[in-house]
């Protein structure tokens, strides 16, 4: 999944016009959304029509057809003329860089507030009385939102600049990620989470653009991968923190440390993204 993600990402950017990586971006990451969107309800269906183990074989299939489209996608040459490196450059050239070390900071907590979302949101929705398809249904609202802010994302970042969108997309999620213990009704609830939904479909966009802008020439692969590993141990690293907090404090108290940890993420992005800034790329 992560070489799918990452480095189809980048793969994705090198082949487009400079002028439409946006564009791009914002259909590859689409997609990716549609599929995080469509797929449990595949699973969910197949399941329920011919037991668990036919959505492993439906799902398996996909990704057959998947591969075998992939086979017939030309290979991106790599330009000789590039300097070779060795395989823990790409991690030594984020951390000595401030502005790709400040965006794998900013993708750590985004992804703690993705963590609150689907990990600690359905136990705030049981609490409150709301039933399994109830948040399920919020869930959704939540995932088409993000889904279909993708496209507009990637053609507004030409505009108004990857890091611009970036900062705004991880405050407005912050905001609406302290706003949720504030509601119980299922349509509020609803509202909010596609807020968040847009909020993260814009600050997915354009982090992932604004690594390849401000990569290393020839390290964008490896900057996207250093880049997602943030996202991975913070995967690994939120759920603890959050469950410690939900222990002490309540369900409630993980979506004001989710928050406070985001407003962290903001200061380091707004401090050190602009460190060493060179010209914007076209």
């Amino acid at each position: 999944m992560g070489s799918t993600f990452s480095i189809g990402f980048v793969y994705a950017t090198e082949i487009a016009p400079k002028n439409r990586r946006g564009l791009a971006q914002g259909l590859y990451l689409t997609s990716m959304g549609i599929g995080f969107t469509v797929g449990p309800l595949i699973g969910g269906f197949a399941a329920k029509a011919a037991g668990y183990s036919s959505a492993y074989y439906l799902t398996a299939g996909l990704a057959a057809c998947g591969f075998i489209a992939l086979l017939f996608v030309p290979e991106n040459k790599i330009d000789p003329a590039l300097p070779a490196r060795s395989p823990f450059a790409g991690f030594r050239a984020l951390i000595g860089n401030p502005r790709l070390l400040s965006a794998g900071v900013a993708n750590f907590f985004n992804s703690t507030i993705y963590t609150t979302i689907m990990i600690f949101f359905p136990l705030y929705g049981i609490s409150i009385g709301l039933d399994e398809p109830q948040v399920g249904m919020g869930l959704t609202v939540r995932g088409l939102a993000s889904t279909v802010t993708r496209i507009p994302a990637g053609m507004a970042i030409s505009r108004m600049g990857a890091l611009k969108l970036m900062t705004f997309g991880l405050g407005a999620s912050a905001l609406m990620i302290l706003a949720i213990p504030a509601f119980d009704a299922l349509v509020l609830l609803s509202v909010i989470l596609g807020l968040q939904g847009i909020s993260y479909g814009i600050y997915l966009t354009s982090s992932n653009t604004f690594v390849t802008e401000v990569a290393p020439e020839g390290m964008e692969g490896a900057s996207m991968g250093v880049f997602s590993t943030f996202s991975n141990v913070s995967g690994i690293v939120s759920p603890i923190v959050l469950g410690v907090a939900a222990e002490a404090w309540g369900i409630n108290a993980t979506f004001r440390v989710s928050f406070g940890l985001a407003v962290v993420g903001l200061v380091i992005l707004g401090v050190f993204s602009r460190m060493n800034a060179g010209p914007r790329s076209p």
